[in-house]
């Protein structure tokens, strides 16, 4: 045990405040993360797309890196041509393309309809455990906090 610095009065020890209240604050944060509901940690998902057929004009070969097709479109009521990020797709073939409902004027960019934006399956998960780790980080702190400061009176 150790004492203070003139060798008398009560032994420094740490009691469950010291450590309970950090835990206690981290398990109360990484709960009301996971109430706010499964948007937090994922891109929030664009209501103003529509799905539309579209014709593969000019294919392009999987064999480069960022290539990109040229497909027609119909968008509210007129053909448009539109750059699509995918490949391996040949002339006059037809897919389903997610577009914007206001598409505005110029060149539309396009996705496969089949397809998501982002990885937002790993986000959620990934987030959760980066809240969980920087609350018991936080919560090491602050034990180790108020152990030196004890250990040096």
């Amino acid at each position: 045990m150790r004492r203070n610095s003139e060798g008398r009065g009560r032994p420094l020890t740490l009691g469950w405040g010291a450590l309970g209240i950090p835990a206690a604050t981290g398990v109360l944060v990484v709960l009301l993360v996971w109430l706010v509901g499964p948007g937090l940690f994922t891109a929030s998902a664009a209501q103003d797309e529509q799905v539309a057929r579209a014709t593969v004009d000019a294919p392009v070969s999987c064999t480069d890196a960022g290539v990109r097709e040229t497909v027609r479109v119909t968008v509210d009521g007129s053909e448009r041509m539109a750059e699509l990020s995918a490949c391996g797709h040949t002339q006059g073939e037809q897919v389903d393309v997610v577009v914007p409902s206001a598409p505005g004027e110029g060149e539309l960019d396009v996705r496969l309809s089949d397809t998501e934006r982002g990885n937002q399956d790993a986000r959620r998960p990934v987030g959760m455990f980066l809240v969980a780790v920087s609350c018991a980080a936080g919560g090491a702190y602050a034990f180790l906090m108020v152990r030196g400061r004890r250990l040096r009176a």
